[in-house]
């Protein structure tokens, strides 16, 4: 008998005593875990943690959750559910019915998908921004100002406080030379008088200058 055939013979042997799938895939499966970006924590239903990018081993014969996080995002859950494989059908027809029970107890004649798990966090951009706010109109410029006809006509004498509408600046003060405007911001210009500016937010008297 040649060296060929005492070495299938052996082979054969062993597919019928072991299972082929138990022989080939063994019990677990190395399953490949990754992210954008890398270094999420990934932890899985099987108590083993992982950061990414890195595997994990696990059993063949069951489902697996793994749940990733990274910093302040909410975290994602994947599931991976466990599949006849391939192989099984090889096995009853190399090693019979006794081979596929083996497989089947094992767990060998499964696999599990998907094989490459891969986590996206596309917050963690959103996270990191600085947070926008409404734009603040700037002070009056000169480009923006309105010339009064008529201003620093006489006034009556009054007091002029901040806090006061514009209506009673006016009806203190008098008409003023020139407006200037930009947004909510406001200037009344009274260029022969002291303070000569009056600067208002909303209506509201603010500051003299």
């Amino acid at each position: 008998m040649g060296a060929k055939r005492l070495a299938l013979m052996g082979l054969s042997v062993a597919l019928l005593g072991s299972g082929c799938a138990t022989v080939v895939n063994g019990r677990h499966q190395c399953v490949t875990i990754t992210s954008d970006p890398p270094g999420a924590k990934v932890e899985t239903d099987a108590g083993v943690d992982v950061n990414t990018p890195g595997s994990v081993n696990l059993v063949r014969n069951k489902n697996h959750v793994l749940v990733a996080t990274y910093g302040g995002c909410a975290p994602q859950q994947k599931e991976l559910s466990h599949e006849l494989s391939g192989w099984i059908f090889g096995n009853i027809l190399i090693g019979g019915i006794i081979g596929a029970v083996v497989d089947v107890a094992s767990g060998s004649c499964y696999k599990l998908v998907p094989g490459k798990v891969h986590f996206d966090f596309p917050e963690v951009g959103q996270a990191n921004a600085p947070p926008r706010g409404p734009a603040l109109p700037s002070p009056p410029g000169p480009d923006q100002e309105t010339r009064v006809e008529g201003g620093n006509e006489p006034a009556e004498k009054g007091i002029v406080e901040k806090g006061m509408t514009k209506g009673e600046v006016i009806a203190a003060m008098g008409q003023p030379s020139r407006v200037v405007r930009s947004g909510e911001y406001e200037g009344l210009i009274y260029e022969n008088r002291t303070p000569h500016l009056y600067f208002f937010e909303k209506g509201i008297l603010r500051k003299t200058k």
